[in-house]
């Protein structure tokens, strides 16, 4: 079952590609997460900015042990479900405020309240399935709370003084069908699917051809544009401008082809992919073919 253990904590030594890929998507989404929470924003936009750096900051922390070990031991990883958890309750509000707004017949990005509450509903999965595995473990990971495919090599087994069998026979526990571990890899395929499916979404935008608009969409600042005397909102060159559709709470309008376009795609594919990435170990006990990835 060493494919079942191989996904956990990633080193430069045993999966030298996975580690290093992970640090430059993780890097890359905490640094566009930084740029985001920066700019000119609603309160609503300033808390899921928040949320999203969090994750961010969260993901990267987890690929390298020395990082994660000392971050799981200062807030443990119970924790950190809950808090991803409520931040999955977060984006279930803004998609049933969005469902409101167009049941009422404004406009809503339902698709951008979807796609957000699904990303935070599979980090909760990760970190619960994370807690699960170490707790069958019995804890003889020392605090590196992994993502279900720690390599337990043999230097690591004589560095820590166990025998194969410590650590072999609850991880074989695991993998059997009905366990907790069998379950939760059954329960993570639809978030998987979603973060792959995303991932590649996002990619392909990110090259999407440029608009062609003669009136490109103006940001509508924190405390909103200007009205007339109408009540008819306007841009800051006089053009009307809709008010933002609800759910779309992230960012401000982004043109589809600009520089600001194609980067938030390719920060989202990272996060995503990344995720997925990260998360395929925890599916190998109904998909062995899984630990492959990890090279």
């Amino acid at each position: 079952m060493r494919s079942l253990e191989r996904f956990c904590v990633f080193t430069l030594t045993d999966t030298p590609v996975k580690f290093i890929g992970l640090l430059i998507l993780f890097a890359f989404t905490t640094i566009w997460s930084l740029r985001d929470l920066a700019q000119p924003q609603s309160t609503r936009q300033r808390v899921s900015n928040s949320l999203h750096l969090m994750m961010a900051v969260v993901m990267l922390a987890m690929v390298a042990r020395s990082v994660w070990t000392p971050l799981s031991n200062l807030v443990p990883l119970p924790a950190w479900v809950v808090i991803f958890a409520l931040a999955t309750g977060w984006y279930g509000y803004l998609l049933v405020d969005a469902t409101l707004a167009r049941r009422a017949g404004r406009p809503a990005a339902l698709g951008h309240a979807i796609s957000h509450l699904l990303m935070f509903a599979a980090m909760t999965w990760h970190l619960a399935a994370m807690q699960v595995k170490h707790s069958m473990m019995g804890g003889h990971d020392h605090g590196d709370q992994g993502h279900g495919d720690h390599a337990h090599t043999d230097h690591g087994h004589a560095e820590h003084g166990h025998g194969m069998e410590d650590t072999m026979t609850p991880m074989v526990d695991a993998s059997q069908a009905g366990s907790a571990m069998w379950w939760f890899a059954v329960i993570g395929i639809p978030f998987v699917v979603y973060l792959l499916g995303g991932a590649v979404v996002a990619l392909v935008a990110a090259f999407a051809p440029a608009e062609s608009t003669t009136a490109p969409p103006v940001a509508v600042t924190v405390g909103g544009p200007a009205r007339t005397s109408s009540g008819t909102a306007r841009g800051a060159s006089g053009e009307p401008v809709s008010a933002p559709p609800v759910g779309a709470t992230c960012h401000e309008a982004r043109p589809v082809g600009s520089a600001v376009y194609r980067l938030g795609q390719v920060s989202h594919f990272a996060m995503l992919f990344g995720m997925f990435w990260m998360s395929t170990g925890l599916l190998t006990p109904i998909a062995p073919f899984l630990a492959a990835l990890a090279f």
